[in-house]
């Protein structure tokens, strides 16, 4: 969960980890991945409710999931899908590295990460949908409660994969490109340069 006592109106240089405040109008956490410290927003792109909501295995209970993107269909170099200037996807690195961190919440159907003593990151397992012109029906939904899946920045294969016995970054290839695969995008930001007074 966020604490609110630890909010700041907005993200600088000098904030520290477990920083919860705006970068950019977007809401995030500052946390420590590979010695470095960077912003990583404490919601999902297109999400209705901040960390803290409950996860679902209800798909019709899914509000804090967020929206499931075709990352085929989105340039990674449109700030505008993140909700602010200098957001982007992480990097396999900065995936690697959350994923060591994490641990999984049956309750909350997905993944926690406790930064400091008062701020948990948390990242639900939203599952998967699945867009087949070919199959009936032509759209499903998968694993939703139980797996997460995540985009990540480098080309179009490489996905964060998490659920109750297993975090890894996988390769995913699409054997067929009339098949569209929609997950998760959590946005991260590289921490300011400049200190604001």
């Amino acid at each position: 969960t966020v604490d609110e006592k630890k909010f700041v109106p907005g993200i600088t240089a000098n904030s520290p980890v477990g920083t919860v405040g705006l970068l950019n109008g977007v809401e995030g956490m500052v946390v420590e991945l590979n010695g470095t410290n960077v912003v990583i927003a404490t919601k999902n792109v297109g999400a209705t409710t901040i960390d803290g909501g409950a996860g679902s295995e209800n798909i019709d209970d899914a509000s804090c999931y967020g929206t499931l993107v075709d990352k085929m269909a989105l340039s990674i170099y449109d700030e505008s899908a993140f909700g602010g200037a200098g957001w982007r996807l992480p990097t396999v690195d900065e995936l690697t590295a959350l994923s060591g961190n994490m641990e999984w919440n049956s309750d909350r159907h997905g993944v926690e990460w406790k930064v400091t003593k008062e701020s948990t990151l948390y990242m639900p397992a939203a599952g998967a949908k699945v867009m087949n012109p070919m199959a009936n029906p032509p759209i499903t939904f998968g694993d939703v409660g139980n797996m997460g899946y995540y985009w990540s920045s480098l080309d179009d294969t490489h996905i964060f994969v998490f659920g109750e016995k297993e975090k890894s970054l996988n390769r995913y290839s699409p054997l067929n490109t009339s098949i569209k695969y929609y997950y998760r995008i959590r946005a991260f930001h590289d921490m300011p340069t400049v200190p604001t007074e």
